[in-house]
């Protein structure tokens, strides 16, 4: 695209119902603001000069011209400059015409008192007229070289059930024109809809509805994500629509938020590490699920061999702080060995969580990985010991809101081997807990026989706050 050193000619083919704004005039329109001016102006006494008018882009044009303007503000004082003779000329918003010896002073003054002034300018945009059918787009004369041809479409999107709704989504029909929409397990459609498209909701439930209405999701705050960001920087990141998997590590450093969009799921597949001194603060009403990576089974005839052991979720000597959302992480499991001699070793499962973890609200699903097990192929030998499951949480950890959930790891099977020994079950949460005003940790061998711990550790397989 080749570009005027002065301007960009753009052509602009919108496809939407014709207004009157479409009304095609010989000039542009750009309104001044203060910031637009030197500062010098606010103390300077001499005229504007056609030179102080052309720094900012005016093009003059006749006062009939200028009367064919109609997108004037319905409120305050409006005024546009469309000549410049030995004073200022300007036509107000209601069609008004008024001579002023306009200083650079009074000029700077208008606009810091509220007052709207606009000047006439080169026309950069022309719009084409549509067929009945609105087919086809005609402009009776192309208007310059090196012009630029833009299409803008109807907007297409997916359509989201509240959580509420969602709770009831059996008994909602949505039918969007001809078409009916389907909603996943997340409340997102499985089609998108076209913008401008009637919309009918039918509710069969039991429930009683006071009213249906529909409203505009937010847009994310922050930088979308995309594959190819893997290092998180200081700064602010947002779950683009249509959510995100990771099949690359991410590593974090300085102060990161991120945004996890409402509706939208981000997947990290390989976990995420916090350097030293990083804080991971997150929040929104989306979901997050981190995956440690699962060590490697390993088949052999040696003695003392041991697999690969788990990698953890959430791990780093940073932060991390979650504010709202939905927090899943689940450890790697230890390596299996496969035909092994004696004294061969099960991969010890990795922690859901080892960093430092502050929960102010939203809802943590912390699973350490289960143990490597010691299978029965080929000879089983002596003294094997299988993989340890991970802890749910091994860093430090404050609750202050939300919910929690710890769950250890499956220690790894043993063999049939001589003084074979099974893997010990991991820790719902290994290490300290501080818990906030009004919050409980209770703990579980079993997961269905809780006990308040009022402590700071826990030796138990299953632990919540809440």
């Amino acid at each position: 695209m080749k570009t005027i050193s002065r301007y960009l000619l753009t052509l602009a083919l919108l496809i939407m119902a014709v207004t009157g704004a479409w009304a095609q005039t010989a000039f542009g329109v750009k309104e001044i603001t203060a910031d637009m001016l030197p500062a010098s102006w606010s103390t300077d006494n001499s005229a504007v000069t056609a030179d102080d008018l052309a720094k900012l882009g005016f093009m003059e044009v006749t006062k009939d011209a200028a009367n064919t303007w109609t997108g004037a503000p319905q409120e305050g004082v409006v005024r546009l400059i469309y000549t410049l003779c030995e004073s200022v000329n300007w036509v107000d918003g209601a069609g008004g015409y008024s001579t002023s010896s306009y200083t650079r002073k009074i000029f700077y003054s208008c606009l810091n008192i509220g007052q709207k002034i606009f000047i006439t300018t080169e026309l950069t945009e022309w719009s084409l007229t549509p067929d009945a059918d609105k087919k086809v787009w005609t402009l009776d004369k192309m208007p310059a070289n090196d012009v630029e041809l833009q299409v803008e479409y109807f907007a297409e999107s997916n359509l989201y059930l509240s959580k509420d709704a969602l709770k009831d989504k059996g008994s909602i029909a949505v039918t969007a024109g001809d078409l009916g929409v389907q909603f996943g397990e997340d409340g997102k459609s499985a089609n998108t809809i076209t913008e401008g498209t009637a919309m009918t909701v039918t509710y069969n439930g039991t429930k009683k509805v006071i009213g249906v209405k529909a409203e505009k999701k937010a847009a994310p705050a922050g930088t979308p994500l995309d594959n190819t960001t893997t290092a998180w920087t200081a700064g602010t990141y947002a779950v683009p629509a249509g959510g995100l998997t990771y099949s690359a590590a991410i590593t974090v450093s300085g102060d990161v938020t991120l945004v996890l969009t409402d509706g939208e799921t981000l997947t990290l597949n390989k976990g995420i590490s916090l350097a030293s001194g990083a804080t991971l603060t997150i929040e929104g009403n989306g979901t997050m699920n981190v995956n440690g990576t699962n060590g490697a089974d390993i088949n052999t005839q040696k003695m003392n061999a041991s697999a690969d052991s788990g990698t953890e979720a959430i791990s780093g000597s940073g932060t991390v702080v979650l504010t709202s959302g939905t927090l899943t992480a689940k450890g790697g499991k230890g390596g299996n060995v496969n035909d092994y001699y004696p004294e061969c070793k099960g991969g010890h499962g990795a922690a859901g969580i080892s960093c430092t973890l502050i929960v102010n609200g939203g809802t943590v699903t912390a699973t350490g990985g289960n143990g490597g097990s010691l299978t029965n192929g080929g000879d089983p030998g002596p003294m094997g010991v299988a993989g340890n499951g991970g802890a749910g949480i091994s860093g430090a950890l404050t609750v202050n809101g939300g919910t929690l959930t710890a769950t250890g790891g499956d220690g790894g099977a043993k063999s049939t081997g001589e003084e074979a020994q099974a893997g010990t079950n991991g820790r719902g949460i290994s290490s300290t807990w501080t818990a906030g005003t009004g919050i409980t940790f209770s703990d579980s061998a079993n997961g269905t026989t809780w006990t308040a711990n009022s402590g700071t550790s826990s030796t138990q397989k299953y632990v919540k706050a809440e």
